[in-house]
């Protein structure tokens, strides 16, 4: 039901339901199949997949990828396949102090490089339950990056995490 522009590629069956279309919704481009939207980026960008909306998120972070489903099919799925035996899929969360992901400006000590956050909705917006983070823990080098991984959770009646484990650089276990 969009009144934009499109271009549609559609099977030649006699009920004419199965079609490709790229479209244009406001500002917005839309991928249909089918007889629905199947995703679209948004005039900022971001892409969704099985929404139009932003997930409203107590640390205000605005997802540039966003995969909304109920039941089984709100999930993402990497997979590797690979015949040299080495590893299965990877999920590479990556930093640095460059203006783009070409630019290799070195981090620094206590430097962010990736975070797991798990949230949930407390009934207004989606709140922090827990966390797992990577920072660097030391000075930084030439094929040298020291890391260290933080484990937290929010306590009950608390509105953020707290730290609760640390793996530092030397293996070290801190709790």
């Amino acid at each position: 039901t969009d009144s934009g522009a499109y271009i549609s590629f559609e099977d030649n069956s006699t009920t004419g339901d199965t079609y490709v279309r790229l479209g244009a919704v406001g500002d917005d481009l839309t991928f249909d199949a089918g007889n629905s939207e199947a995703a679209r980026i948004d005039s900022s960008g971001r892409f969704k997949v099985g929404t139009t909306g932003d997930p409203s998120n107590k640390n205000t972070v605005t997802p540039t990828v966003v995969v909304d489903g109920s039941g089984v099919n709100g999930a993402l799925q990497l997979n590797r396949h690979t015949t040299v035996g080495g590893g299965g899929a990877q999920l590479l969360l990556s930093a640095t102090r460059g203006s783009s992901i070409t630019g290799h400006t070195v981090l620094q000590d206590d430097d962010g490089i990736g975070t797991v956050e798990f949230i949930a909705s407390d009934g207004d917006e989606f709140v922090s339950a827990a966390s797992i983070k990577a920072a660097v823990d030391g000075t930084p080098g030439g094929d040298d990056m020291p890391g260290r991984l933080v484990f937290s959770t929010t306590a009950d009646g608390a509105s953020s995490p707290t730290e609760r484990v640390r793996i530092t650089n030397a293996g070290a276990l801190k709790a």
